[in-house]
């Protein structure tokens, strides 16, 4: 197998493509996101309990700096509205952490599912790479059919009914969205992977929220169109878990 050395690229771009797209829905001023998108891989790529504590202290620290600087000269973004919206600077904290997170491991999963499909499908591989359309249905159809996230936790507020099971305030609703992708209601054949499908009525429930959805999307168009185009012949081989490559930096 031969991998040329910018397709790494390709695979590190579309990583901090996803990271940088977070900070602008955030409202982090431009010049200031490609910091936030480092600070982000080289937490996520620390190698110990130790390192990943001093680099979440950086990472705190910087997100804070944007935050407090929000609560005394609020701006028309995300990252201003929550602040505003009576939450304490820790709570915040939490948010923007979470958007930052989430946005990247969703994004990573999701691409992951794809490299996947796209490896064992040649015939699929050919057409999301010549039909921009198919790539959208094939990313749709993917984030249904195998969900980056398989469930999560809420909380009830207040007494309710649901489906027909009694709530009370305090209890605990687990959503498992591989369940609600394949309900017999909307898909007959929910445990089919078909990516001619198209979007369906009401949308399927891939990801947990809108905004996920809006960046997991951007990222896994990006990682789709890379994987199809820049690595038209590649395949899976089970079993093994590193196999010794080469690369060349022609063409």
């Amino acid at each position: 197998m031969t991998i040329r050395r910018r397709e790494r690229h390709y695979l590190n771009l579309m990583v901090s493509r996803t990271w940088l797209g977070v900070a602008a829905l955030l409202g982090i001023p431009e010049d200031g996101r490609g910091l936030l998108a480092d600070q982000a891989k080289r937490l996520v790529s620390a190698e110990s309990q130790q390192e990943a504590e001093a680099r979440g202290r950086e990472y705190a620290k910087l997100l804070l700096g944007h935050i407090r600087e929000r609560a005394g000269m609020p701006r028309d973004d995300m990252l201003s509205d929550v602040i505003h919206a009576g939450f304490g600077e820790r709570q915040v904290l939490r948010f923007a952490s979470l958007m930052v997170a989430a946005g990247q491991l969703t994004t990573t999963d999701a691409a992951a599912t794809m490299a996947l499909l796209l490896a064992e499908n040649p015939d699929l591989r050919d057409r999301v790479r010549d039909r921009p359309k198919a790539l959208d249905e094939f990313i749709e159809e993917a984030v249904r059919h195998e969900p980056a996230v398989a469930a999560t936790g809420r909380a009830v507020a207040q007494s309710t009914t649901l489906g027909g099971v009694p709530l009370d305030a305090g209890d605990r609703v687990l959503r498992a969205w591989g369940s609600a992708n394949r309900d017999e209601r909307h898909f007959n054949d929910g445990g089919v992977f078909r990516p001619e499908r198209g979007r369906t009525n009401p949308a399927h429930l891939g990801c947990p929220t809108r905004v996920a959805c809006h960046v997991a999307g951007t990222g896994c168009g990006i990682a789709g169109h890379a994987a199809s185009s820049r690595c038209p012949a590649c395949g899976v081989i089970r079993g093994v878990r590193e196999v010794p490559v080469e690369w060349s930096t022609t063409g």
